[in-house]
């Protein structure tokens, strides 16, 4: 086990300025360590190589993400540092989204229920998030059904791929949700309309948080919130008349702004009429007509 004695301070997130603590790193590397093949030397591994990246004034979370970095860059080598880096990963999320909290498991829970219905109201007050998901659940029970323990099921790639993604941002653009927040707001979103709602995010919930079903792209992102999507892709019909045309050009600029994939279906006839009039380049994604122009100018 290597013993960093580096004399440099660390600034926490509210501010407070402390020196730094080998130990206090060294023991959060070792949790996330436990039930793995070696972890002595794993602790080893990403502790000396964090230590290379350490400078005074650090903040807490670049500190974070120094011993996070070491992890993944060990994956090349040895597959179960990726779960060394999942669980160094969710570990920050929890300490933003729920608070500081003593490593302890129940401690955890209980705060990820309480934290939860709370963040469920703000973000409708906040207007992030449909006012029905304040006013058709019942958040208590709901509280109850989060399994943090299914955070374990992760891999890096998914978990970071979800919180850049999908999950909802606040204003510095870091992640409002912890996966299983996630997971509850997507299966809320998925359930106004039944009967029992709340029955029905719980059954959504479980599929979702134990990875045996999960929804769309836009469905994820959208889900729950001010301007929800539950079709992760949309397939127009274009009439064969000009007007018609000129209105699904103006449907598919709307559709867009939810970041949802589009498919037209027209006639032979519509095909002759766009490239007639020269409207053909607007059913091309910008993203497209943008790299052919890069791939043009190369040449």
């Amino acid at each position: 086990m290597t013993t960093m004695t580096l004399n440099i301070v660390v600034t926490k997130r509210d501010g407070v300025k402390e020196v730094f603590n080998a130990d206090k790193i060294n023991r959060s590397i070792e949790r996330a360590c436990k039930g793995l093949t070696d972890p002595v030397s794993m602790v080893t591994q990403i502790a000396t190589e964090t230590q290379l990246t350490l400078y005074d004034g650090i903040s807490s979370e670049d500190l974070d993400m120094a011993t996070i970095n070491a992890a993944v860059q060990n994956i090349q080598n040895d597959i179960e540092y990726d779960k060394v880096a999942t669980r160094l990963l969710v570990k920050t999320v929890y300490k933003r989204v729920v608070g500081e909290y003593d490593n302890d498991d129940k401690e955890l829970e209980k705060r990820h229920r309480e934290v939860f219905i709370k963040y469920i109201k703000s973000a409708v007050a906040d207007k992030h998030l449909d006012p029905r998901m304040a006013e058709k659940f019942d958040l208590q029970r709901l509280s109850q059904m989060l399994r943090i323990d299914r955070d374990d099921l992760f891999q890096y790639a998914g978990l970071s791929g979800l919180l850049d993604r999908y999950a909802i941002k606040g204003k510095n653009q870091k992640s409002l949700e912890t996966p299983q927040f996630f997971f509850m707001r997507v299966a809320m979103g998925l359930s106004f309309n039944e009967d029992n709602p709340t029955e029905w995010a719980i059954k959504f919930y479980n599929k979702m948080s134990r990875h045996e079903y999960l929804a769309g792209g836009s469905t994820n992102m959208h889900a729950g919130t001010v301007k929800p999507s539950v079709s992760n892709c949309f397939l127009m019909q274009v009439e064969d008349t000009m007007v018609h045309i000129a209105k699904s050009v103006s449907d598919v600029l709307l559709l867009s702004q939810s970041s949802v994939p589009l498919d037209r279906s027209y006639h032979q006839q519509t095909r002759h009429h766009l490239a007639q009039h020269h409207l053909q380049k607007l059913w091309i994604p910008l993203s497209v007509q943008s790299s052919a122009a890069e791939r043009k100018k190369e040449h």
